[in-house]
């Protein structure tokens, strides 16, 4: 049995007149499938691996904010704390000094009137 060439069987187009090879008509045919075919996986595969990239980039950076507002909070604590311990601190410190101007007060107030019982008595 003989096997036929690839050029060796011609078909005639009825609109143009053109002569080709049927192998190469369905070999182009099949060529423009499989490339189109190809170029929707390819852009299905780049559609789906970027929405996962972006996925886990937003899950990635919700995490990153998450934490930085809990830190915020944590330090927005401590602050209050401190401005509270500072104002404790400080009303301490008033009442302290305003002792301590009382008991000077007190201590003129005892010296004067010694001096003055002194200066009775001589």
């Amino acid at each position: 049995m003989e096997t036929l060439k690839p050029t060796s069987l011609l078909v005639k187009c009825p609109h143009c007149g053109n002569k080709f090879s049927p192998e190469e008509a369905i070999q182009h045919d099949l060529r423009a499938q499989l490339e189109k075919e190809f170029e929707q996986r390819l852009s299905d595969n780049t559609r789906t691996l970027t929405d996962r990239i972006r996925n886990e980039e937003k899950e990635k950076f919700q995490g990153q904010l998450e934490r930085l507002e809990e830190d915020r909070k944590i330090k927005s604590i401590k602050l209050k704390e401190l401005e509270d311990k500072a104002l404790s601190v400080a009303e301490r410190e008033k009442l302290l000094k305003d002792r301590e101007e009382r008991s000077e007060l007190e201590m003129k107030k005892r010296l004067l009137e010694r001096e003055k019982v002194l200066k009775e008595q001589l």
